[in-house]
């Protein structure tokens, strides 16, 4: 059963129960889903956020080590957060996030590609009476390749 979150200090409360940070299994990876990233979702990603040639245009793109266009590493994070908001955050007595680091692009996001996320939950340490310091390892993967891994700290609730 997961358990009743108690009013914070600013009176928040959730709607419905949400995890608390002593709900969070230390090591658990969590499977956040699928999308599709099409070369449109591409291109009018980058020409909003990242409007590099490699990104936009594919002539430009086809002259590249890449040989066509490839997705941002920005879109990468962005594909990663929803994937997490909606599979995982959302269920969360998330507070706020703490950091984002050490975001690696292995391999590129090409067109046409369905890519998945996974998070694992590598630490909940205590932060105050109210909340937790909890740290993440976010992936976006295609099959079994990696193609961004990214740290991530949040504050979440603790159950009072």
């Amino acid at each position: 059963m997961i358990p009743a979150v108690a009013p914070t200090h600013d009176g928040w409360r959730p709607e419905n129960p949400k995890l608390s940070a002593e709900d969070l299994t230390v090591g658990e990876t969590i499977e956040l889903g699928d999308q599709f990233v099409s070369r449109a979702d591409i291109v009018d990603f980058a020409s909003q956020w990242d409007p590099l040639p490699f990104h936009t245009d594919p002539s430009a793109a086809r002259l590249t080590v890449f040989g066509d266009i490839i997705g941002s590493g920005v879109h990468l994070m962005a594909i990663y957060q929803r994937l997490a908001v909606l599979s995982a955050y959302q269920n969360w007595t998330i507070v706020a996030g703490r950091s984002i680091r050490d975001a690696q692009f292995m391999s590129p996001l090409r067109p046409d590609t369905t890519v998945r996320a996974t998070v694992t939950i590598e630490s909940v340490t205590s932060h105050s009476a109210e909340d937790a310091s909890v740290s993440l390892l976010g992936r976006v993967l295609h099959h079994d390749i990696v193609l961004m891994s990214v740290h991530v700290d949040a504050y979440v609730l603790r159950r009072t």
